[in-house]
């Protein structure tokens, strides 16, 4: 079982590849017995697995434009490999097979056997809109939330990481949230002082340089889920002691009712609570998917319904995937 990494993309290939970089270096750290990599992938996986943290799957947010090649990089810099500009997705994995060449040895080909990775989508998104992007965000998410998903936050726009964020909150699917920040975006690679030793990458400069942000979860889905269902139980108005219980399941303190009132989830009046404008919002964005893919396999078929699912093959080709 590997790990399923979720990030946006804009026109600049940099803001993915680089902080996957970071994560293909700290591995060859890990492979070559250096214990601060070793313990960054210390939880990932199962107990039973004895090589943790290998990339299994690359699902990326984006235009439909960037996907379909309409699109091409802007200026980029290799320094390592001479990767050439073009259309992002090629760019992409041209990059990767160089770098997969560079790290590939005895103990380091353990973590792949089929490839630099097993299986890498695009999801066409509106990245420009929260209401397109979220529900498409959320189905993937919550089919694949038995998956180990990390999401990169360097990549795409705003729309696509906050509802990548938001995603993880309803459905407590992520385990790390990571970034970094590099002072060229045009560099598709890591930018260090020195040039980077392949063989023996130093742990303690990459971890310096990747940031994990912590993951609070407030399980939004439970409340989601629990206001609506006292509305249906109810009607328009629900009392505001059916509220309080309902926080109080959910083990959140009465005082989160002034949470929910400022943030337009529910109206407050005198001890009645009726249906907010924020909770209608979030019920309508769900409800544009209708029945939510439960697995991978479901996800691939109601996403290739959709007509938004894209395979990137190991050739470089893209191909749209056909709804079955």
């Amino acid at each position: 079982m590997g790990v399923w990494h979720f990030s946006g993309l804009g026109n600049s290939p940099g803001a993915l590849t680089v902080p996957l970089t970071y994560i293909y270096l700290l591995l060859k750290a890990a492979s070559r017995g250096d214990e601060a990599a070793q313990s960054f992938f210390e939880a990932s996986g199962e107990e039973s697995q004895e090589r943790k943290g290998a990339p299994e799957a690359l699902i990326i947010f984006t235009s439909k434009e960037i996907i379909e090649e309409q699109i091409m990089s802007i200026d980029i810099t290799d320094k390592w490999f001479g990767t050439s500009k073009g259309p992002l997705p090629s760019v992409i994995l041209q990059y990767f097979q160089k770098l997969l060449g560079k790290l590939r040895d005895v103990s380091f080909s353990e973590f792949y056997r089929e490839g630099w990775i097993r299986y890498v989508h695009f999801v066409a998104v509106n990245h420009m809109n929260l209401y397109d992007c979220f529900p498409k965000c959320y189905a993937t998410m919550n089919a694949l939330r038995e998956k180990e998903i990390w999401i990169n936050m360097v990549g795409g726009s705003n729309p696509i990481n906050a509802s990548l964020i938001l995603s993880a909150g309803f459905v407590e699917a992520t385990a790390k949230t990571y970034y970094v920040f590099e002072s060229d975006t045009s560099c598709i690679h890591p930018q260090f002082d020195k040039s980077v030793d392949f063989s023996k990458p130093r742990a303690e400069l990459l971890l310096s340089k990747l940031n994990i942000l912590p993951f609070f979860s407030l399980d939004l889905g439970k409340l989601v889920r629990g206001l609506n269902q006292k509305f249906l139980e109810r009607g328009e108005k629900v009392n505001i002691k059916e509220i309080d219980s309902l926080l109080s399941e959910l083990e959140l303190p009465r005082q989160y009712i002034k949470k929910l009132v400022s943030g337009g989830w529910v109206r407050m009046e005198r001890d009645t609570a009726t249906v907010g404008d924020m909770l209608e919002r979030w019920n309508s964005m769900l409800g544009k998917i209708g029945e939510y893919p439960s697995d991978y396999s479901a996800w691939k078929k109601w996403a290739s319904r959709e007509g938004i699912l894209y395979n990137l093959t190991l050739k470089g080709s893209i191909e749209k995937s056909q709804a079955i």
